[in-house]
């Protein structure tokens, strides 16, 4: 299970985001493997964050699976991994659609 950030999301549906491709590729690994996409709660004062990343943090703690977030303040102090070291890690899973990125709409 993953928990992941707003901005993910909206990566992954506007190709013209920094952070598309890698979004994608994100989603692709996540439905290969199975992983269910976990919604956010509630907690994380202790790490000093701020509304919806006390929300992220919490239901990662809750559900003992990681937090992926391309902001880097909140992989920096608020427990959340960049997604690219996340798929550094996993990037084993087979590749189901030849290069494994759909082609960028312009």
């Amino acid at each position: 299970m993953l928990v992941l950030d707003a901005n993910l999301w909206i990566a992954a549906f506007d190709p013209a985001d920094a952070f598309h491709d890698d979004s994608v590729e994100l989603f692709r690994v996540a439905a290969v493997r199975g992983l269910p996409l976990a919604a956010a709660e509630r907690l994380g004062v202790d790490c000093r964050l701020r509304g919806a990343d006390a929300l992220y943090a919490a239901t990662a703690a809750q559900l003992g699976c990681p937090w992926l977030s391309w902001d880097a303040e909140l992989v920096t102090r608020g427990g959340a991994l960049s997604p690219r070291d996340w798929l550094a890690a996993h990037s084993d899973a087979p590749d189901t659609a030849g290069s494994g990125r759909p082609p960028r709409r312009r």
